[in-house]
């Protein structure tokens, strides 16, 4: 992947849309410069159902400042157990609605990270550049664009893994895409707390390797 990330790249993806991700992960990503990308799940905008969840006014300001806005379904289904018909809406309406909201609208990541040949043939279909999955590893050349693969930060993550798969994509000229969820200090399983998320950022800042929204490191590799 010498020729797409010549110093490596790192891409910064937040799954579901937590509202803890905007209001305690968005300045720490504002103040180090870094771009991000953030998977929603379209029927949890402004939902009193769900206040845990991001509100339209969250993903405008978003848009705003830079980051993307990616396509995580509608309802956050386990689509492999779902018939052709819910995949389609949950898949292409979450979008639509999403890109009235804020524009285009061009990568998606799969809830749960599940999915089968019936699902990745709806986001080819859909016009998605790509599709980040929760396998795990860096994502070298020839990667499938549709089953991006990523690394997990919870919190049992420290920051000295961090560091080590930031250099393995730089040493490999590869794309390294870290994959979050709630920012908070509340403990659950796949959360991670402010101080980490910060000491990543400044790690990324100091390193200087190459931080891009999912959607910019897939239009890298479909330039190649």
């Amino acid at each position: 992947m010498g020729d797409v990330f010549p110093n490596g790249a790192v891409s910064l993806s937040f799954d579901d849309g937590w509202r803890c991700s905007y209001e305690q992960g968005l300045p720490i990503l504002d103040e180090a410069q870094l771009p991000s990308t953030h998977y929603i799940i379209s029927g949890y905008l402004d939902d009193q159902q769900f206040p845990r969840y991001m509100n339209l006014d969250h993903l405008r300001d978003l848009t705003a400042r830079g980051h993307e806005i990616g396509c995580h379904t509608a309802s956050h289904k386990r689509l492999p157990t779902e018939t052709q018909r819910i995949i389609e809406e949950e898949i292409l309406l979450s979008r639509r609605y999403l890109e009235r909201l804020v524009g285009s609208v061009e990568t998606f990541s799969y809830p749960y990270g599940e999915y089968d040949q019936r699902i990745v043939a709806v986001v080819k279909r859909a016009g998605f550049l790509g599709a980040r999955s929760v396998h795990d590893g860096l994502n070298d050349e020839g990667v499938d664009p549709f089953l991006l693969k990523c690394k997990a930060v919870t919190l049992r993550t420290t920051i000295r893994e961090v560091r080590k798969w930031i250099e393995a994509a730089r040493h490999r000229q590869a794309w390294l895409v870290l994959m979050f969820h709630q920012i908070d200090h509340e403990g659950r399983a796949p959360s991670c707390t402010p101080e980490m998320l910060g000491a990543i950022a400044r790690y990324l800042v100091d390193s200087r390797i190459p931080v891009v929204t999912v959607r910019d490191g897939l239009k890298r590799l479909r330039v190649k």
